[in-house]
């Protein structure tokens, strides 16, 4: 074994917890010293019994040749061990439940392996001293720590619902980084006598890289879903909301219209009458028929009721035309609403309503005449 592993060993602890406390960096932290305190007593008694029981093993290892064959499976278990008590170091450290310290752990130890697999890779085609190629694995490290920091951290979040749902895309994964530490460590335990042609080597240290930036893939991804999951049900709601809006703005105009077709009736009624005053009354008659020129262009505007084919769409392109005519804005719609009946009344009313929103929007930009200021929507 040469020194470069010995000290990959010696520094694994301490690059692991940086990485498990990189990625769970943006979990609530507990308030009070005390839980600083014992996950700082935890971490430094798990260390010790850490490099007391591989100095044990290298020593019995010393001793009896025949144990050799045990060195690969006892650091197995040895890295085994100490990943599950750093999950219970980011349980005493943050707000989190076991199931969440359990990722945030496996994803650090999948952070700090990455870096080990990308430095491995380029000592590949460069070889490195001693003093130099830990050096250089550690220069990885930072960056790759530095990026995890300001952008893994940030995007996973662990969520209990996300992963009930996507377990076996949550074990799948774990298995995968799994898998990548062991042959990586089946690959770097070679006895020093066994070498591999530096294209097999490149090859394994590529492809460990590569897993395991899937398995770390794939875990983002399962947190990123879950909010994927609650923006589209937002949406959907606000989509309702605003289809429920249009159906009782459609039935509310329309029985607004009914009222004022009545009150049309009265007024063709007096402007009748007004039309029939004397001579004597002929100020009069001027001035109460401007009026009535003006009161029924008031209610002309609340006589825009679209008949499309689709009551969803009518009650849109109604409302849309209010709020043109009292901003000035000429609003003309030629829509077919029967080749709309595939979809469902949400995307209906998201549809249209955010195709209107966008062009009044636009035509109500200051640089625009107002003498311009038209829409025209042909749907068919």
């Amino acid at each position: 074994m040469n020194v470069a592993i010995d000290y990959s060993f010696l520094s694994f602890p301490i690059e692991t917890l940086l990485a498990v406390l990189v990625v769970s960096s943006r979990s609530l932290l507990k308030i009070g010293w005390r839980p600083k305190v014992l996950a700082v007593g935890l971490f430094i008694s798990i260390v010790g019994a850490y490099f007391a029981v591989a100095l044990l093993g290298g020593a019995l290892v010393l001793a009896c040749q025949p144990l050799h064959a045990l060195v690969f499976p006892m650091r197995c278990v040895l890295y085994v061990v100490y990943a599950c008590l750093l999950a219970g170091i980011v349980r005493e450290l943050y707000e989190v439940s076991a199931i969440e310290a359990f990722l945030y752990t496996v994803m650090g130890y999948g952070l700090q392996h990455l870096g080990f697999a990308a430095a491995s890779a380029v000592q590949v085609f460069i070889p490195m001293p001693t003093p130099w190629d830990v050096a250089f694995r550690l220069c990885v490290l930072a960056v790759l720590y530095t990026f995890a920091g300001k952008w893994l951290a940030q995007r996973f979040h662990v969520q209990i619902e996300a992963v009930k749902q996507s377990l076996r895309w949550v074990a799948l994964s774990v298995f995968v980084l799994v898998c990548a530490i062991v042959f990586n460590m089946v690959l770097i335990m070679q006895p020093s006598y066994v070498v591999l042609p530096w294209q097999i080597d490149i090859a394994f240290r590529i492809l460990d890289f590569l897993c395991t930036l899937l398995g770390m893939a794939v875990l983002l991804l399962v947190s990123t879903r879950d909010r994927l999951i609650n923006d589209i049900d937002l949406l959907r709601q606000l989509n309702e909301s605003k289809m429920k809006h249009y159906n009782m703005s459609r039935e509310n105009m329309e029985l607004v219209n009914a009222k004022f077709h009545d009150v049309r009736k009265g007024l063709a009624s007096v402007r009748s009458q007004i039309q029939n005053l004397d001579g004597s009354h002929e100020g009069l008659q001027g001035v109460s028929t401007e009026s009535m020129h003006q009161l029924e262009n008031a209610i002309r505007v609340y006589d825009s009721i679209y008949q499309t084919g689709n009551d969803l769409i009518d009650a849109v392109l109604t409302e849309k035309s209010l709020h043109c005519s009292a901003h000035g804005i000429a609003l003309s719609a030629m829509v077919d609403g029967t080749a709309f009946g595939f979809l469902e009344p949400s995307e209906i009313s998201a549809l249209f309503g955010n195709i209107l929103d966008n062009a009044i929007e636009a035509v109500e930009n200051p640089a625009i005449d107002p003498a311009n200021r038209a829409i025209e929507l042909t749907a068919r």
